[in-house]
């Protein structure tokens, strides 16, 4: 009797132990998705890639006309050489003003001596000293040209480098290495600046969502590792839980349950470890413990 027990026992066990090894859920495999929005109006002129094709992070996958902003930064240039002659032109004057100031100072002190020793009137110094005074507020009128000139200059190159990164707007690529998912406009198409242009989906990037009960969450933790299966392949995905919410939801409706009952669950995110093309944004997947 005791024996026949002791069999049941180790059978009930086994079963137990067999049926929390095949515990599973099923989610959705999902992939890191961006949106690459047009930051200028104007016309998609070129588009060097498809949907479908592959880019590594810096490929240039469209272009959006520039000629505008190409003019404009033509004009910003001839500016640059308009103001440039105007600051040489005023070097010369300036240095011209300086070398009339100091010729006038040098026969001021002449006459002003004169007149200390009472061998000129004292009406010679006070127009020497008018012709002085005329002297210097040119210089300072010069002076004063040079610094509006040189705040032209400085909107001048902020001027510049709004157009340059107009520019550089206008040159669309690709911040990861990632895949073509959507183009939303063709060649030839005007882009509305802010709207949608381009959808990248990121490959290195792949996370699972599973959902367990108050009962189930107590063993997991984070950093356990997980096997993700699909089907049509034999390949298992290795896994590991990166995050797990503190806060319970109602059961997503397109994820399955043992129950099969709308309940309170726990949101537990896996990254799976390895970069991979079988596994696609959406594709549903079988997740059991590592």
């Amino acid at each position: 009797m005791r024996k026949i027990i002791f069999v049941l026992i180790v059978s009930m066990f086994f079963l137990v132990s067999c049926k929390n090894n095949q515990e599973e859920w099923t989610s959705l495999a999902e992939m890191r998705n961006i949106t690459l929005s047009a930051q200028t109006n104007g016309k998609l002129s070129k588009l060097f890639y498809k949907e479908g094709d592959s880019v590594k992070s810096g490929d240039i996958i469209a272009i959006i006309d520039t000629l505008n902003f190409s003019i404009q930064q033509k004009e910003i240039y001839a500016m640059f050489d308009e103001l440039k002659a105007q600051r040489q032109s005023n070097m010369k004057q300036l240095e011209q003003a300086q070398n009339e100031i100091d010729y006038i100072q040098q026969k001021k002190d002449r006459i002003s001596a004169l007149v200390d020793a009472k061998s000129l009137p004292q009406q010679n110094l006070d127009d020497i000293n008018s012709v002085y005074d005329k002297a210097v507020s040119q210089k300072e009128l010069i002076e004063m040209q040079n610094n509006l000139i040189a705040a032209k200059e400085q909107q001048a190159k902020s001027k510049l480098m709004m157009v340059k990164k107009s520019i550089n707007d206008c040159i669309i690529k690709s911040p990861i290495d990632a895949f073509i998912n959507q183009i939303y406009y063709e060649e030839s198409e005007t882009v509305a600046m802010g709207r949608p242009l381009i959808e990248l989906i990121d490959m290195q990037e792949t996370t699972v969502m599973i959902y367990v009960n108050q009962s189930q969450l107590a063993r997991f933790s984070i950093g356990d590792q997980m096997k993700v299966y699909i089907d049509g392949t034999d390949q298992i995905f290795s896994g590991t839980i990166i995050k797990i919410n503190n806060k319970s939801e109602f059961t997503p409706k397109q994820i399955l349950t043992p129950d099969n009952r709308t309940s309170f669950v726990y949101g537990i995110k896996i990254l799976i470890d390895e970069s991979n093309t079988e596994l696609k944004d959406g594709m549903p997947v079988l997740v059991r413990r590592g």
